[in-house]
């Protein structure tokens, strides 16, 4: 390892190109004998076009000045000349542009021989200027830091290559990436998908929304670079959210999107998950839909429509201040259950946002208990002969679309609580009650509860009119 003394006296040295010498003991090659056999492995089949495209990138804009060629002295007789102990495919192409005839001399083909005599030609006819090379004292030395850009990160002392989010930031994708950070900003993502971010395909997303297709079926459109929201904003982040979700988690590949029938395929699949209410009068910025805008001012934005909720829950409002609203009103005989509810409509939920999420699953597990035991509904059982929660769910939703028909409803439930990216998903729901570290978030309560409300005050209507039944008999 180099010490502080060998690094002080570390320098930089111009050198002509001529006097540079390929490293014999390069570790990309088993072994090499003389310095042509060296320029001969780079020009390969296998090394020619990066060798190449290395040539034309350096004619026309020079050498990366953020990385200088590495060197040592050459042992012997002549001064001046040196080794190259980090840097040989860059001196391949230096070689070939200084005297284009190694080109021909080389296993080049025909073609990329062309090329190289082509942009030889921008070097002028004063040849390459002398190239500034650091110069270190001796090769164990320049092994250290050969190695730290050659082995991978070496828990941070090495080069940190930047992931495809961090790469696509630098590159100015900003569409994408406001879509991206929207979704992680406001919306909650499966624990796979939290752990596939960090290797998280931006281009894959690109590609989606570079297809106006697809901008128009999950409510987005791009102008001037920004992304708008042309539907409600709560439709839009459930559609981006299943997208995220599904590149995060590999469920979309490229394979699976790269062409325009592939795309409308993949968006047909996720059907359920896309707005299905009238565009915005007047789309708004993604920036502003972050800051949650009231219901009040997305009304004011969005078009009449025919279908009215039919709940008799609030509209959707992320800035109401307890889960259930006052106005959603509903007969639970059960006392315990009503308890449930009544306390809801009180608890606010940025206050107590682990008592809301807590009862709110109190409230769906009670819930599914009184309808699956009054419809003797059967329900898959764990290895402890309990019906769980989520299978619960699943069948209380098909037994409720069969006598309602009410897919709509049951759709957004489902939604809500039985997918990954849903903002009350079950599997959440349980982590906010046993988990040390999960916490609710309360937009995603709020969120969910306009996604249920709907079904669940359905389902107590169902069981109000099995119970009034069964007393009349």
């Amino acid at each position: 390892m180099a010490d502080k003394e060998e690094l002080d006296e570390a320098r930089v040295v111009s050198v002509d190109v001529e006097k540079l010498h390929f490293d014999l003991k390069n570790p990309r090659f088993a072994s090499l004998s003389v310095e042509m056999d060296a320029l001969h492995a780079f020009c390969s089949a296998e090394h020619a076009r990066k060798t190449v495209l290395l040539a034309e990138d350096i004619a026309r804009r020079g050498l990366n000045p953020s990385e200088l060629l590495i060197v040592i002295e050459e042992e012997g007789q002549r001064k001046g000349h040196y080794i190259v102990v980090e840097g040989n495919r860059r001196l391949c192409a230096l070689k070939l542009l200084s005297i284009p005839q190694r080109a021909v001399d080389s296993p080049l083909s025909k073609a990329f021989q062309s090329r190289i005599r082509k942009v030889a030609g921008l070097v002028g006819a004063e040849g390459l200027a002398k190239i500034s090379c650091r110069l270190l004292r001796n090769r164990e030395t320049a092994d250290y830091w050969i190695a730290l850009k050659h082995t991978g990160e070496n828990d941070g002392v090495g080069v940190v290559q930047w992931d495809g989010e961090e790469t696509a930031r630098f590159r100015g994708s900003a569409p994408p990436l406001h879509l991206l950070d929207y979704v992680k900003a406001n919306a909650v993502l499966s624990e796979a998908a939290r752990s596939g971010l960090e290797k998280f395909s931006v281009t894959n997303l690109e590609r989606l929304l570079g297809d106006p297709a697809v901008r128009d079926a999950i409510g987005v459109d791009i102008q001037r670079g920004t992304l708008l929201i042309t539907k409600k904003p709560e439709e839009v982040l459930r559609a981006a959210t299943k997208i995220i979700e599904d590149i995060a988690t590999k469920n979309v590949r490229v394979s699976g999107i790269k062409g325009k029938e592939d795309r409308e395929k993949y968006i047909n699949s996720i059907d359920e998950f896309l707005p299905k209410g009238s565009s915005l009068a007047d789309p708004i910025k993604l920036s502003e839909a972050t800051k949650a805008p009231s219901s009040k001012k997305v009304a004011e934005k969005t078009s009449p429509t025919k279908n009215a909720v039919k709940s008799g829950s609030n509209p959707s409002s992320l800035e109401r201040k307890v889960l259930i609203p006052k106005k959603c009103g509903v007969l639970i005989y059960v006392p315990r259950v009503n308890e449930v509810f009544l306390e809801l409509r009180k608890l606010h939920v940025n206050d107590f946002p682990n008592a809301v999420s807590a009862l709110l699953r109190v409230l769906l597990d009670t819930t599914t208990n009184e309808y699956v035991e009054k419809f003797s509904i059967t329900v898959p059982r764990n290895a402890a002969g309990q019906a769980e929660l989520r299978p619960r769910l699943d069948a209380v939703l098909k037994d409720f679309v069969e006598k309602t028909k009410e897919r709509e409803l049951a759709a957004s439930a489902r939604n809500a609580l039985l997918q990954q990216a849903g903002p009350i998903f079950v599997e959440n729901l349980h982590m906010h009650l046993h988990g040390r570290y999960e916490h609710p978030v309360p937009t995603n309560l709020l969120r969910g509860w306009d996604m249920i409300a709907g079904w669940l005050v359905g389902v107590w209507q169902i069981l109000n009119v099995e119970a009034e039944a069964k007393a009349t008999t």
